[in-house]
C-alpha cells in the first residue's frame, strides 16, 4: 500500500515541478512588461464592463416595454386607423369607405357578449395652441369615461370626467402630467398619468 501512495505522491511532485518553472516564467515577463500587462488587464475589465452594463440597459429596457405591455392589458384589442399624409389619398379611401365609426363600435359592443368594457377614441390634433407650446404638438384623444380603467390611468389630482359630464356635454378635460404642470388654472379638473 505504501508504494502505490509514493508512486502517486511522486507522479504529483512531478506535475508540480513541470508546472513551477513555467508559471515563474509567465511571472517574470508580467513583471518585465508592466505597462502591456496593465492594458492588458484594463482591456479585460473595461470589456467584461461593457457586456455587464450592455446586459443591464437591455434587462431595464426589457423590463420597461414589458411594464407598458401589461399596462394596454394583455386582453385590449385597439383598432386604430391608418393615418394618411396625403389629402387626397385620404379622400379617395373616403370614397370607398367611411371608415370605423361611432355607429360600428355601437354595433360591435352589442353584437359582442365577451367584451368586459369599451370605448371609442378618436385623436385629434389641435390645430391652435395657446400659449404657444415650447415642445412638440400635444395629442388630444376624446376618449368615454370608462377609458381610465381600460387604459390603466393613474390620477394624479382632481377627477376623471364621469357619465352625468358626459350626458351634459360638460366642458371637462384630462390632462397628462406634463402639460398639466404647466397648465394648471382654475378651470382645469384633473391630471392623469
Amino acid at each position: 500500500m505504501s508504494t502505490a501512495a509514493s508512486a502517486t505522491t511522486g507522479r504529483v511532485l512531478r506535475g508540480y515541478q513541470q508546472w513551477v518553472p513555467d508559471v515563474r516564467l509567465g511571472l517574470q515577463n508580467l513583471l518585465v512588461h508592466r505597462l502591456r500587462s496593465l492594458l492588458t488587464m484594463l482591456g479585460m475589465i473595461f470589456g467584461v464592463a461593457a457586456v455587464v452594463s450592455v446586459l443591464s440597459i437591455g434587462a431595464g429596457a426589457r423590463q420597461k416595454v414589458m411594464a407598458l405591455i401589461e399596462q394596454m392589458g394583455v386582453r385590449n384589442l385597439i383598432v386604430e386607423a391608418k393615418e394618411t399624409t396625403e389629402w387626397q389619398a385620404h379622400q379617395k379611401i373616403r370614397k370607398i369607405s367611411p371608415g370605423l365609426t361611432f355607429q360600428d363600435y355601437r354595433v360591435i359592443r352589442d353584437d359582442v357578449s365577451d367584451i368586459v368594457a369599451s370605448t371609442p377614441r378618436k385623436r385629434m390634433t389641435p390645430s391652435k395652441i395657446i400659449p404657444k407650446s415650447q415642445e412638440d404638438v400635444p395629442a388630444v384623444y376624446g376618449v368615454n369615461p370608462g377609458y381610465t380603467d381600460i387604459a390603466g390611468l393613474r390620477l394624479l389630482e382632481g377627477r376623471f370626467f364621469d357619465q352625468d359630464d358626459e350626458s351634459r356635454g360638460a366642458p371637462v378635460c384630462v390632462l397628462g402630467a406634463p402639460h398639466g404642470r404647466v397648465c394648471l388654472e382654475p378651470p382645469i379638473r384633473s391630471i392623469s398619468t
